[in-house]
């Protein structure tokens, strides 16, 4: 998240856990004349981002302390790359950025030509004013060595990108999120040296609470026993592999088992159909009730779901059931006539 995007209602309810990089904010402009103070934009057309960015709500801050909120200035809801477009062909005179170095709009408006990069030359009023602010010098030729992009040393003003949570996230959690921030924090880059982010900013939501002790210790006996079970599972897994090569009782074993598992279960169904077979050759018990035993039988064996290996037994036993219910409905047919 930027910084100074969060609101004071939403402050309470977050923690930061730490700024991550630079994210600077261009000013681009069109003409030959040096623009050295946004102020000089007044009566221009700037654009400063789509509605519900960072770009745009930084931009109207830049813009209102600066007088431009109002006419002649017109504030165009315009960014990326249709902001860079509308300016290299005039349909804006200026377009404010928040952005990465290595951005495609950002990018692109360094090596067009006749499109300039504004000098903040009052950076440290801005620093002062707008405490997420943060002054950083770009240094000559930086972007491009070879085309000299900039062609002078440029002050340039950024917020930082940070990571928050929310206030209810678990210390052991925040420990685990603040290893990759480590990782993140030594990459170098243009606008910043790897060091720069070795303690952590506060801003407009509250720092996070640091885990006690015997949190930390924890957390260390939770990583062990997790690189442990990762270790135990990564042997099982090469020694089924082998095993599936060799064609040994390893991987044999496990089949047997579901192969046993959904015969009993078919098999349970015989017995029941087979059972009520007899009754119904020996004459032996209600040829009604039988026959409603079996209605019910066929009536969960169609929505029995095997494996299509197993479909022609199951197939096999729906006909026999079928079977045993022509037998009792014949028997119900003589005794319906005696």
């Amino acid at each position: 998240m930027q910084g100074g995007l969060v609101q004071r209602a939403d402050a309470e309810r977050l923690y930061t856990l730490g700024s991550l990089f630079y994210e600077p904010i261009w000013i681009f402009y069109r003409g030959k004349a040096t623009v050295e103070r946004v102020s000089e934009l007044r009566g221009l057309r700037v654009a400063i981002g789509i509605p519900g960015g960072g770009t745009h709500v930084l931009g109207l801050a830049v813009a209102r302390d600066n007088g431009l909120g109002e006419p002649p200035t017109t504030l165009v809801e315009l960014g990326g790359l249709a902001a860079a477009e509308a300016l290299i062909d005039g349909r804006i005179d200026a377009a404010l950025y928040v952005s990465a170095i290595d951005g495609p709009a950002v990018q692109r408006l360094l090596r067009t030509p006749g499109v300039r990069m504004m000098d903040a030359r009052r950076a440290d009023a801005y620093v002062r004013r707008l405490p997420y602010l943060h002054k950083l010098d770009l240094p000559e030729g930086v972007v491009d060595l070879k085309a000299g992009i900039p062609p002078q040393r440029m002050t340039i003003i950024a917020v930082t990108g940070n990571l928050v949570a929310r206030d209810e996230l678990h210390p052991v959690a925040v420990e685990l999120l603040l290893q990759p921030r480590a990782r993140c924090m030594a990459d170098p880059h243009c606008c910043t040296r790897p060091v720069s982010f070795r303690r952590r900013w506060t801003w407009n939501c509250l720092s996070t609470p640091t885990p006690s002790a015997s949190t930390r210790s924890v957390l260390r006996c939770c990583v062990a026993c997790c690189r442990f079970a990762r270790g135990v599972v990564r042997a099982m897994a090469i020694h089924s592999a082998a095993a599936a090569r060799r064609g040994g009782p390893g991987i044999r074993l496990p089949a047997k088992i579901y192969d046993w598992r959904i015969r009993s279960k078919l098999d349970g169904w015989y017995v029941e159909v087979n059972r009520i077979e007899r009754v119904a050759a020996e004459r032996g018990e209600n040829a009604a009730a039988q026959l409603a035993r079996m209605n019910e039988i066929d009536s969960r064996l169609n929505r029995v779901k095997v494996p299509k290996a197993y479909l022609a037994q199951l197939y096999t036993l729906r006909q026999h059931a079928d079977y045993v219910r022509g037998l009792l409905l014949a028997r119900q047919g003589e005794v319906g006539s005696s």
